[in-house]
């Protein structure tokens, strides 16, 4: 597996302008793993094998888009706490 790293990032980097213009809420891994029953590194294995829709940072850490995510349970068929 291959890991980037930025050497360098502006002093003035903020998340916020980093994904503007995404209005739907951003759920992290731990969010979206207690949605399923899952642990985070389960939900970072989706991202990586399974195409689950996330954003990157320059940290290395992922960001999805709920909507997305939703679209993408739709698609796979899992159960989660958001369909009881």
């Amino acid at each position: 597996m291959r890991t980037f790293r930025l050497s360098r990032v502006s002093p003035n980097f903020s998340v916020e302008q980093y994904l503007c213009g995404m209005s739907s809420k951003l759920l992290s891994p731990s969010q979206v793993g207690k949605i399923v029953n899952r642990d985070r590194k389960t939900v970072c294995d989706w991202i990586k094998k399974y195409q689950l829709p996330a954003t990157a940072l320059p940290s290395g850490q992922y960001l999805i888009r709920e909507d997305e995510f939703e679209a993408w349970l739709k698609k796979r068929s899992l159960k989660t706490q958001l369909s009881a």
